[in-house]
């Protein structure tokens, strides 16, 4: 039989032995489903089954005819593609607001997995490793699913800098103190060890 997908028009091309003009309509049972015009042109608004009615009415020669056409109407395909600038590597804290849209211009989903979280549209990398982000759109009775859109971003450490306060010169007997400080903060303590080529001095704990 005949067949279309949505959005797709598709021509009848009815006729009659009598060569007299048709008129065509839309069964009440596919409405929902298409259009057609005088010229027999099917419009295919929706996935289903589109039942068109060909009438002739006939004449004082000719008896009038009727005859039906079927045409099945699928949903149509669609992609996804992602709009904002994806990340290649980000550091623990980052965060990254996500979009996309798809041929269809229905809403895609997204979801994220593995060293990351999202809330409100934000995606905040909160451990080091690999962040998945996925991409979806389940479609309707117009359009098919989309194929899943995934993309994974590389989680890594933050830097940070060692701040040391000492005196650059000392005299034999001196005693010091260290006050070394990291960018990380408080919660980050600085060890202190002597290099294996010092000579001349000491540390205690």
């Amino acid at each position: 039989g005949d067949a279309t997908t949505v959005g797709g028009v598709l021509n009848l091309g009815a006729s009659v032995t009598s060569g007299m003009t048709t008129t065509y309509s839309v069964d009440p049972s596919s409405s929902a489903t298409c259009t057609v015009d005088n010229h027999g042109n099917v419009a295919a608004t929706n996935a289903g089954t589109c039942v068109i009615t060909v009438t002739q009415s006939g004449n004082n020669k000719w008896k009038s005819t009727t005859s039906q056409r079927s045409v099945h109407v699928t949903q149509t395909s669609q992609t996804i593609s992602v709009t904002s600038q994806t990340p290649t590597s980000v550091v623990v804290g980052d965060t990254y607001t996500p979009s996309a849209t798809s041929t269809s211009k229905l809403a895609v989903a997204v979801s994220v997995s593995g060293s990351c979280t999202m809330s409100s549209g934000v995606i905040t990398f909160n451990g080091v490793g690999t962040c998945t982000i996925s991409y979806d759109q389940a479609g309707n009775n117009k359009y098919l699913a989309a194929s899943t859109l995934t993309e994974t971003v590389s989680v890594g450490q933050l830097s940070q800098v060692i701040t040391v306060s000492a005196p650059s010169t000392v005299t034999v007997g001196d005693t010091l103190t260290l006050d070394a400080t990291s960018s990380a903060g408080a919660s980050y303590p600085v060890a202190a060890t002597l290099d294996a080529t010092s000579t001349g001095c000491s540390l205690t704990s």
